[in-house]
Formats: structure tokens, C-alpha cells, sequence
């Protein structure tokens, strides 16, 4: 009797277990799906900018403006992680409103989601639009080299 009693104890352990993995599963699975589904598209010209934006949140407003290649990311903590994420590399910003870090955070992504790059608003328009210089892609040249052959 005891014997039984200690098996239907551990078949409904086993259940639970299978069950509880079962919702751990789905939770996993919809902690994957929702920042997949808040994921945005951000324009940016080679590795920079391709305009000066001012990004406003709440009481937070960041001015981010493309700098030079290899300026670097000239941003404070939370601007940093964001343009980091975003990928861009060369960037000037200045945090003028609130200090508080949401609102700043928030504020970068708004500007980074106002970017349009040259060609974007070159459809928009009909007729061709060309952003600064440093943030087209340059090709490279080669430069022959000769060898003094006897």
C-alpha cells in the first residue's frame, strides 16, 4: 500500500513537472516574440548619421548629430547603449532637457526614428538629394605600385 501510495505521488510530480515545463516553454517563447515585434528600422548612412535630429520624450530632449569617421560615440550612458545598439559609430550628442534616463533613452530613440537618409527623401521628392560628404560611402582607390624590374 505504501508502495503505491509513494508511485501516484511520483507519477503526479511527473505530471506537474511536464506541465510546468510546458508554460515555462510559452513564457520563453513570448518573452522572444514581443521585442522581435518592437524592433524599428533606423536609417543611418554608412556609419554615422545622415542628418541632425533633436529627439524629444516627456521632459527629455537629445540632439544627435553625424561627426566624422572615426570620432566615435560622444554620448553619455544611456544614448551610448542605444546608439551602440542601433550600430552606429560615429556620432556627436548632447542631452539637453531632463536627466532622467528613461526620458533620455526615449528621446534618442524617437531622433534616431526621425533619420531619413538622402535616397529615402530623394523618392520622396523626385529629384536627387545628396547628404554631407562623410557620409557617403567612399570608394577606395588603389594605388598601383611599381617595381623596378632590371
Amino acid at each position: 500500500m505504501l508502495l503505491l501510495l509513494s508511485l501516484e505521488i511520483k507519477q503526479e510530480m511527473l505530471v506537474s513537472d511536464m506541465v510546468r515545463h510546458k508554460w515555462c516553454r510559452m513564457q520563453f517563447a513570448r518573452v522572444q516574440i514581443k521585442p522581435k515585434k518592437a524592433m524599428r528600422h533606423v536609417s543611418i548612412s554608412g556609419d554615422t548619421l545622415p542628418h541632425p535630429v533633436l529627439g524629444t520624450h516627456d521632459g527629455g530632449k537629445v540632439m544627435l548629430r553625424p561627426a566624422r569617421q572615426g570620432t566615435g560615440i560622444i554620448a553619455g550612458g544611456g544614448v551610448r547603449a542605444v546608439l551602440e545598439a542601433a550600430g552606429v559609430k560615429n556620432v556627436l550628442s548632447k542631452s539637453l532637457g531632463s536627466n532622467n534616463q528613461l526620458s533620455v533613452v526615449s528621446a534618442t530613440l524617437d531622433g534616431l526614428l526621425q533619420l531619413r537618409t538622402a535616397s529615402q527623401i530623394s523618392e520622396i521628392r523626385g529629384e536627387t538629394v545628396f547628404g554631407p560628404s562623410f557620409t557617403q560611402e567612399q570608394p577606395k582607390v588603389q594605388v598601383p605600385v611599381e617595381t623596378k624590374s632590371e
